[in-house]
Protein backbone atom coordinates (compact mmCIF):
# COMPACT_ATOMS: atom_id res chain seq x y z
CA UNK A 1 0.00 0.00 0.00
CA UNK A 2 0.87 4.00 -0.87
CA UNK A 3 2.10 6.14 2.32
CA UNK A 4 -0.81 7.77 0.90
CA UNK A 5 -3.45 4.59 1.71
CA UNK A 6 -1.77 4.69 5.15
CA UNK A 7 -2.38 8.32 5.89
CA UNK A 8 -5.78 7.58 5.08
CA UNK A 9 -6.34 4.74 7.19
CA UNK A 10 -4.46 6.30 10.14
CA UNK A 11 -7.14 9.25 9.35
CA UNK A 12 -9.59 6.67 10.33
CA UNK A 13 -8.21 6.12 14.11
CA UNK A 14 -8.17 9.61 14.56
CA UNK A 15 -11.76 9.94 13.48
CA UNK A 16 -13.11 7.09 15.39
CA UNK A 17 -11.41 8.47 18.25
CA UNK A 18 -13.14 12.58 17.88
CA UNK A 19 -16.04 10.29 17.83
CA UNK A 20 -15.96 8.68 21.06
CA UNK A 21 -14.14 5.65 21.10
CA UNK A 22 -11.76 5.75 24.06
CA UNK A 23 -8.52 3.74 23.11
CA UNK A 24 -7.82 1.90 19.96
CA UNK A 25 -3.97 -0.13 19.75
CA UNK A 26 -3.06 -0.34 16.29
CA UNK A 27 -0.50 -2.30 14.53
CA UNK A 28 1.85 -2.61 11.87
CA UNK A 29 2.57 -5.63 9.96
CA UNK A 30 3.50 -7.32 6.72
CA UNK A 31 4.47 -11.29 7.26
CA UNK A 32 4.35 -10.25 11.17
CA UNK A 33 4.04 -7.49 13.29
CA UNK A 34 6.11 -4.84 12.84
CA UNK A 35 5.34 -2.12 15.28
CA UNK A 36 2.84 -1.17 18.24
CA UNK A 37 0.71 1.60 19.12
CA UNK A 38 -1.99 3.17 20.66
CA UNK A 39 -4.36 6.00 21.05
CA UNK A 40 -2.21 8.16 22.66
CA UNK A 41 0.09 8.44 19.89
CA UNK A 42 -2.83 10.14 18.17
CA UNK A 43 -3.97 12.26 21.51
CA UNK A 44 0.14 13.56 21.76
CA UNK A 45 -0.56 15.21 18.21
CA UNK A 46 3.21 14.06 16.86
CA UNK A 47 2.07 12.99 13.30
CA UNK A 48 4.67 11.23 12.47
CA UNK A 49 4.93 7.50 12.19
CA UNK A 50 7.57 5.00 10.94
CA UNK A 51 5.73 2.24 8.90
CA UNK A 52 7.97 -0.87 8.36
CA UNK A 53 7.77 -3.68 6.36
CA UNK A 54 5.48 -4.01 3.19
CA UNK A 55 5.77 -6.60 0.62
CA UNK A 56 4.19 -9.41 1.28
CA UNK A 57 1.33 -9.81 3.86
CA UNK A 58 -0.44 -12.34 5.77
CA UNK A 59 -3.23 -11.71 7.76
CA UNK A 60 -2.74 -14.69 10.24
CA UNK A 61 -0.40 -12.58 12.69
CA UNK A 62 -2.84 -10.37 13.87
CA UNK A 63 -5.42 -12.64 14.11
CA UNK A 64 -3.04 -14.86 16.03
CA UNK A 65 -2.63 -11.74 18.36
CA UNK A 66 -6.42 -11.33 18.90
CA UNK A 67 -7.21 -14.70 19.91
CA UNK A 68 -4.57 -15.26 22.22
CA UNK A 69 -6.03 -12.22 24.19
CA UNK A 70 -9.72 -12.07 23.67
CA UNK A 71 -9.75 -10.32 27.36
CA UNK A 72 -8.24 -7.30 25.57
CA UNK A 73 -9.87 -6.82 22.34
CA UNK A 74 -13.46 -6.81 21.15
CA UNK A 75 -12.99 -6.08 17.98
CA UNK A 76 -10.93 -5.98 14.85
CA UNK A 77 -10.51 -3.21 12.23
CA UNK A 78 -7.95 -4.23 9.29
CA UNK A 79 -7.26 -1.51 7.03
CA UNK A 80 -5.04 -3.59 3.50
CA UNK A 81 -5.04 -3.79 -0.62
CA UNK A 82 -6.71 -6.97 0.75
CA UNK A 83 -3.68 -9.13 -1.37
CA UNK A 84 -3.14 -11.98 0.75
CA UNK A 85 -4.28 -15.63 1.71
CA UNK A 86 -7.56 -15.87 3.98
CA UNK A 87 -6.45 -15.96 7.95
CA UNK A 88 -7.75 -18.62 10.04
CA UNK A 89 -10.18 -17.32 12.49
CA UNK A 90 -10.85 -19.84 15.21
CA UNK A 91 -13.17 -17.96 17.31
CA UNK A 92 -16.51 -17.11 16.08
CA UNK A 93 -16.19 -13.89 18.62
CA UNK A 94 -13.72 -12.23 16.71
CA UNK A 95 -15.08 -13.12 13.63
CA UNK A 96 -18.54 -11.49 13.99
CA UNK A 97 -16.60 -8.47 15.38
CA UNK A 98 -14.10 -7.92 12.21
CA UNK A 99 -14.23 -5.33 9.62
CA UNK A 100 -12.03 -5.14 7.03
CA UNK A 101 -11.66 -2.02 5.30
CA UNK A 102 -10.02 -1.61 2.03
CA UNK A 103 -8.05 1.16 0.39
CA UNK A 104 -9.70 0.81 -2.86
CA UNK A 105 -13.04 -0.20 -4.69
CA UNK A 106 -11.40 -2.66 -6.31
CA UNK A 107 -9.02 -4.08 -3.80
CA UNK A 108 -12.34 -4.66 -1.61
CA UNK A 109 -14.03 -6.35 -4.83
CA UNK A 110 -11.54 -8.55 -5.55
CA UNK A 111 -10.86 -10.05 -1.72
CA UNK A 112 -14.18 -10.11 -0.14
CA UNK A 113 -14.58 -13.47 -1.87
CA UNK A 114 -11.45 -15.16 -0.51
CA UNK A 115 -12.45 -13.67 2.94
CA UNK A 116 -15.83 -14.55 2.71
CA UNK A 117 -16.79 -15.61 6.57
CA UNK A 118 -14.06 -13.42 7.46
CA UNK A 119 -16.13 -10.65 9.27
CA UNK A 120 -17.53 -7.31 7.44
CA UNK A 121 -16.25 -5.15 4.75
CA UNK A 122 -16.01 -2.06 3.32
CA UNK A 123 -13.61 0.12 1.53
CA UNK A 124 -12.37 4.30 1.96
CA UNK A 125 -14.10 6.32 -0.98
CA UNK A 126 -11.71 6.33 -4.35
CA UNK A 127 -10.00 10.09 -4.54
CA UNK A 128 -11.50 12.74 -6.14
Amino acid sequence: MSSDDIGRGLGLIRGFLIYGVKEIDYYTFDTEIKSRGNSNHFKAKSGSFEITGRGGTDFQCIFDLVNSNTEKYDGVIVFTDGIAFSPDIRRESVQKKTLWIFNTAHSHKRAEKHLAGCGRFTHLPDRI
